[in-house]
């Protein structure tokens, strides 16, 4: 049979595109060793949205080195498929405990500081999946978990499948105003995770718009919405 092992951290943090999603579903159901890998590693995205969106402090995230490291760790995590089948099941429990133990620790470890830090408050935190606006491939998504502080907030942003070559723009949107959070780049294949912040706070502003400004050939830059999200 053949397995899967190569996509499951992928899979895990909904970081696959729709298609390949579905195949790794389908395939987990039918074959317990990544069935197996699978629920090792299923617990993390908590875990890690624990860690991501708290922060160190309510004055500055985590270091964006020691985000990218974890998540680049579990979207690369690669389990290679031994010679003998014994070993298997070893293998993949233990690239999954290592995984997790690493998530945990940088979890307690900021939840830690957070409680010493603001005397036993948790920072405010919350989070938004994004809605379409207007034109935008129809694979096209963006999350966002984003942190109170005293300075203002401080957004963790995921897209996927947005079209490559431009300048995208986060806007936090009130009747009659708007602020910027900044602006990012896509990868090759449309995906990003930035970290932006704005001076405005929750409360201040209830809307996300993510505009794409795109260059025409003649030139010029056209800004449009594509993608939005409302705070509750």
């Amino acid at each position: 049979m053949t397995h899967v092992h190569e996509d499951i951290g992928a899979f895990v943090l909904g970081a696959l595109d729709e298609d390949s999603e579905k195949r790794v579903r389908a395939h987990l159901a039918t074959c317990p060793e990544c069935a197996a890998a699978h629920s090792e590693l299923a617990g993390i995205p908590g875990l890690l949205d624990l860690a991501v969106v708290t922060g160190a402090t309510d004055d500055e995230p985590l270091p964006p080195a020691i985000e990218e490291r974890l998540l680049d760790r579990f979207a690369r995590e690669r389990v290679e498929r031994p010679r003998r089948r014994r070993w298997r099941p070893r293998i993949a429990l233990g690239v999954g405990s290592a995984l997790a133990g690493a998530a945990i620790a940088i979890a307690l470890l900021t939840l830690g500081l957070n409680y010493e830090k603001n005397g036993g408050r948790p920072a405010s935190q919350y989070r938004l999946a994004f809605s379409k606006l207007g034109p935008a491939p129809a694979n096209a998504s963006a999350r966002a978990g984003l942190r109170t502080s005293e300075s203002g907030t401080v957004v963790r942003l995921w897209v996927n499948n947005l079209p490559t070559g431009d300048v995208y723009e986060v806007w936090c949107d009130a009747p009659g105003w708007s602020a910027s959070a900044g602006t990012f780049r896509v990868d090759a294949k449309g995906d990003a995770y930035v970290i932006l912040t704005t001076a405005v706070k929750k409360g201040q502003y209830d809307k996300i718009r993510l505009v794409r400004r795109e260059h025409l050939a003649n030139g010029e830059v056209k800004p449009y919405d594509i993608l939005g999200a409302k705070l509750s």
